[in-house]
């Protein structure tokens, strides 16, 4: 599971920090283990998961990591690349549930953008 952060290759980011999604992304504690990684405050950064290779992804998961980027770690954005489209909706349902859909982009295998929740 590659949870080490990278620096963005875009210097017209360098507040982005990068995180990838585990293969079988399952459960809380794979969510908290994830973002363990960044650091404690992100609020003025915006983070991206690279969903890259995923095959699953449950809804604590998707729960999980979207309060730990978004509300614990205060992100200013989070952005999902690569999410097969299961997680897609999983992250969009959620991302609405707990009111920070504003906050999120989502961009499914091999598609541009399908959602970006208006400013």
């Amino acid at each position: 599971m590659g949870i080490m952060p990278t620096p963005p290759s875009n210097p017209a980011r360098s507040n982005l920090l990068r995180v990838h999604a585990p293969v079988k992304s399952r459960s809380r504690e794979q969510a908290q283990e994830l973002a363990s990684v960044l650091p404690s405050r992100l609020t003025d950064a915006d983070a991206l998961l690279d969903c890259r290779g995923t095959a699953i992804a449950t809804p604590s998961f998707t729960d999980e990591i979207l309060k730990q980027i978004l509300i614990e770690r205060d992100a200013h954005s989070l952005e999902v690349i690569n999410a097969p489209n299961r997680f897609a909706e999983l992250l969009l349902r959620a991302a609405a549930r707990l009111g920070i859909d504003d906050r999120l982009r989502v961009n499914r295998e091999g598609a541009e953008t399908d959602h970006m929740a208006p400013a």
